[in-house]
């Protein structure tokens, strides 16, 4: 486990027991509601820390674009711009109506990010239309593979080019 992963780990285990983060022996109960956690951060985070330890020096995060714009993720070798979201329904999506109009804001947002100059500028100069990956959640899939496109080229998203889906295990 990564060693700045054990603090917020030991935070979040105060936050769900309903204890005090303060230096006290810990006799005293704070009722926390448990929508403090910001999960969404939390899983970008948890992601952040897979994609470096697999690519390292290659992952630039929350990297800061044109008209106030903040893509979460660009693999600058490869010319990839990603996405985390904390939505459990990607790893079963199959063009349900109830998950559609979630889907195409998704991908909007994604292409906004891969049509930015200043994300363009940053990845490999060769990059015209970057390859766009929605990481999620996925029980079923164990690890990050190696090689990110190989992984993601079975789970793409239909009616899109070059977007693909990338389920991660929690």
């Amino acid at each position: 486990l990564n060693i700045y992963y054990s603090e917020a780990i030991r935070l979040a285990k105060c936050i769900i027991r309903h204890q005090d983060n303060a230096l006290t022996d810990g006799s005293q109960k704070k009722r926390v509601p448990l929508f403090w956690i910001d999960m969404s951060r939390l899983f970008e985070v948890y992601a952040l820390g897979l994609l470096q330890t697999h690519y390292p020096n290659q992952i630039l995060f929350q990297v800061k674009g044109n008209y106030e714009t903040q893509c979460d993720y660009l693999h600058i070798g490869e010319g990839i711009v990603l996405d985390a979201k904390y939505k459990i329904w990607y790893s079963t999506y199959n063009g349900r109506r109830n998950h559609v109009k979630s889907l195409i804001a998704d991908v909007r947002e994604i292409s906004a990010y891969a049509r930015d100059e200043c994300f363009l500028k940053l990845m490999n100069k060769d990059v015209k239309n970057p390859i766009c990956i929605i990481i999620h959640p996925d029980k079923e899939t164990t690890k990050l593979a190696t090689v990110l496109f190989d992984s993601v080229r079975n789970n793409k998203i239909e009616g899109y080019k070059d977007f693909y889906r990338l389920g991660i295990d929690l």
